[in-house]
């Protein structure tokens, strides 16, 4: 049996999935490692790796975010299904939500060097924190394009 699916769902799927595992990496492994460093004690790796991980990071991130949105947006115009839309407006807030919302601890951890280690772990575990809803945020925009890329097959 075969199935007749429009490219740009499907591309719009996929990037929906690597930005999600992206998230969940982040969420289930790096802000561990971070919280379980500073918990060690180990504050000054945290010092000397956050400067350098958060611009590779932040490399990825725009781009894979920007480009799940662009494809989501091409699915729609291919499919006119609204669901697409709602995939593209759950993973671009993701943009907004990480300039505005997490750049502050982001940045405080960068320059860590003018922060003493209590001021450090509160920033570190911010950071955690606020990386959470990004998560649930990229995994939402991947589950409705799962949805919306069944719709498309039928």
């Amino acid at each position: 049996m075969s199935v007749d699916v429009p490219l740009f769902p499907v591309i719009a799927a996929c990037t929906a999935g690597i930005s999600a595992g992206a998230f969940w990496f982040g969420s289930a492994v790096d802000t561990r490692t971070l919280n379980s460093l500073m918990d060690a004690g180990e504050d000054s790796a945290v010092r000397k790796f956050f400067p350098v991980w958060w611009p590779a990071g932040r490399d990825f991130m725009v781009p894979s975010v920007a480009l799940t949105t662009a494809a989501q947006l091409g699915a729609y115009a291919v499919t006119k299904d609204v669901a697409w839309l709602s995939s593209a407006g759950i993973s671009f807030s993701i943009l907004p939500y990480t300039k505005f919302g997490m750049m502050k601890s982001i940045d405080a951890i960068r320059e860590a060097d003018k922060l003493g280690k209590e001021e450090l772990t509160k920033e570190v575990k911010t950071f955690s924190m606020l990386h959470h809803p990004r998560t649930v945020a990229a995994t939402a925009a991947f589950g409705v394009a799962l949805v919306a890329l069944t719709r498309a097959s039928k």
